[in-house]
């Protein structure tokens, strides 16, 4: 196979893998927390080539007018999260919104899958690059982990009730009232579709 090929080839690899994780996960992730899953998944992923799949992403859409399979997060103004977050381009726009409230249910809802994954696997134990992202996305939610290296599953099952009783709505599907609100706001606007997937241009 040549080497263009195998160049042009490559995006569609990440982007299979990144929307296989977004089904499993069923809402949006940074790329922090998507270059550790992937990675920890036997799939390394660097975040040149995240930032790579996102410009090929963008220009497909701008060259067939098709929705694309993968968009960045936006807020309420429509300007894409930074550093950038990741949706599903098929995904209805208020769940691709990325509201104060919002936010906090995808930390919650990050931090109760992780707990649980972590939690079914301590032989061997947990790369400390995923165990620091579980850490790292409880601290964010403003809870304290009191566990230096979870030893347990029952020490990650502790610290995943300590999420839950925190924030109960993690659970709850469908959009939030700011997103919802920031959603019809945006139709009213008629922003190119360009920007609903991939932000606005700052000027």
């Amino acid at each position: 196979m040549s080497a263009s090929l195998q160049r042009a080839r490559r995006p569609n690899s990440l982007a299979a893998s990144l929307v296989e994780l977004l089904n499993d996960y069923g809402f949006p992730l940074p790329t922090h927390a998507v270059r550790i899953i992937l990675t920890d998944r036997g799939r390394p992923v660097t975040a040149e080539h995240l930032a790579s799949l996102s410009a090929y992403e963008r220009t497909s859409l701008l060259r067939t007018r098709v929705p694309p399979r993968l968009c960045s997060v936006i807020d309420a103004e429509a300007y894409a999260i930074t550093p950038r977050w990741w949706a599903r381009g098929d995904w209805r726009l208020q769940r691709r919104i990325q509201t104060d409230d919002a936010k906090q249910l995808w930390q919650a809802r990050l931090a109760d899958r992780l707990c649980i994954e972590l939690a079914s696997r301590q032989t061997p134990p947990a790369p400390e690059e995923i165990t620091r992202l579980a850490f790292e996305t409880i601290t964010k939610l403003g809870l304290e982990c009191y566990f230096d290296v979870p030893c347990s599953s029952e020490d990650w099952m502790t610290l995943r009730g300590l999420v839950v009783n925190a924030h109960p709505s993690h659970s709850i599907d469908g959009p939030t009232e700011d997103q919802y609100h920031a959603e019809q706001r945006l139709k009213a606007a008629s922003l190119p579709a360009v920007d609903l997937y991939f932000g606005r241009q700052r000027e």
